[in-house]
């Protein structure tokens, strides 16, 4: 029995020798790094799943609107100065008419605001948009580069038979001073409402009658500022290129831009509200009205509307028919575009020159 125990014994000692040298080995390995590695990290290759590869993002409406202001301020900034008086350009409303992501084509309006407080129309025009890598180049009306881009662009951003209008529309610029023939007072035919001119004298305020604002000729419609489709500044090109504008007008019809409006259609009710920017406008609802050839609004002065003849002698404003004169804040009676009623009618004014 004692060899026996005496062998235990001996292989016992042993055993606990071979797990110390194991330890010793393990622990060496952990030290010197030739500890075996996991698969994957193996060889100095990462085979941990790959990271998606970063996709170039698309050019959103957001950045075009963004670059849309950058140009107004770049180039129309010293036009808006000189309009409104000031130094610091209002931010400018964009609003996106059309636009083909596929292709890169945009089309649609803009309009500066005056400062709040002020007597006067925004400042407003048109553009189009032609993507260039990941910008967009783009072109204001009143340029020529504006009528060969409308001319190239896609039926999807503009209709075949809204181009004449736009063409035209940016040809006006050259024929500042000519005013559109055909064209009546933006109420019923027949009415006489309370017009009264703004303070620069580039348009007119008035109020009174049913309270209906109409197209005082035919012509494609767009919207301004508002995305709302019972609200906006509303721009009427006619077809020889002339334009005219309303705001404060509410409850807007809707239809889709570039729609063609006859003359007297409904184009909304006279109101307060003033889409592209500033606060509701003081007072009694009213609405105002101004004629553009371009961007450039037409100084009333010899402009013939309504069977009248506006003028603006020594910084005051008239309206004159043979020899009948009505002056600011006195009703005006719209005879039509044709004149139909004879000019020796009394006038609800009872004032003659």
């Amino acid at each position: 029995m004692l060899p026996l125990a005496n062998l235990v014994g001996r292989l016992g000692g042993l055993t606990a020798v071979l797990v110390g040298l194991t330890l010793c080995a393990i622990i060496q390995q952990q030290v010197s790094g030739d500890f075996p590695v996991p698969a994957t990290r193996r060889q100095g290759v990462d085979t941990r799943p790959p990271q998606a590869a970063k996709v170039s993002r698309p050019v959103t409406a957001t950045s075009l609107i963004r670059q849309v202001r950058a140009t107004v301020n770049e180039q129309r900034a010293t036009l808006v100065r000189r309009a409104f008086g000031i130094q610091d350009v209002p931010r400018t409303n964009v609003r996106l008419v059309r636009i083909d992501r596929a292709g890169g084509w945009a089309f649609g309006t803009y309009a500066v605001p005056p400062p709040a407080g002020m007597d006067a129309m925004p400042h407003s025009s048109l553009f189009v948009a032609r993507r260039s890598g990941k910008t967009w180049r783009i072109t204001l009306a009143g340029t020529g580069e504006f009528t060969r881009l409308v001319r190239r662009a896609p039926v999807t951003v503009i209709p075949e038979d809204q181009r004449p209008f736009l063409e035209r529309y940016d040809r006006a610029t050259a024929e500042s001073g000519n005013t559109s023939a055909g064209l009546a007072l933006p109420w019923r035919a027949g009415q006489s409402w309370t017009v009264r001119s703004m303070a620069d004298l580039s348009g007119l305020r008035f109020a009174g009658g049913d309270g209906r604002v109409l197209a005082s000729g035919a012509g494609r419609l767009y919207r301004l500022c508002a995305r709302s489709p019972r609200r906006g500044m509303l721009l009427l090109i006619h077809p020889d290129g002339m334009v005219s504008e309303y705001y404060q007008v509410a409850d807007v019809p809707d239809l889709e831009d570039g729609a063609l409006v006859e003359q007297g259609e409904y184009l909304g009710r006279i109101s307060t509200d003033r889409p592209c920017g500033g606060p509701a406008a003081r007072g009694r609802a009213a609405a105002i009205f101004t004629l553009l050839s371009g961007e450039h609004a037409l100084s009333l002065e010899g402009t013939r509307i309504g069977g009248w003849t506006l003028h603006t002698a020594e910084g005051r404003f008239y309206a004159d028919r043979s020899g009948l004169r009505v002056g600011s804040g006195d009703p005006l009676l719209n005879f039509g575009p044709d004149s139909a009623v004879p000019a020796s009618t009394s006038h609800p004014s009872g004032r003659l020159a």
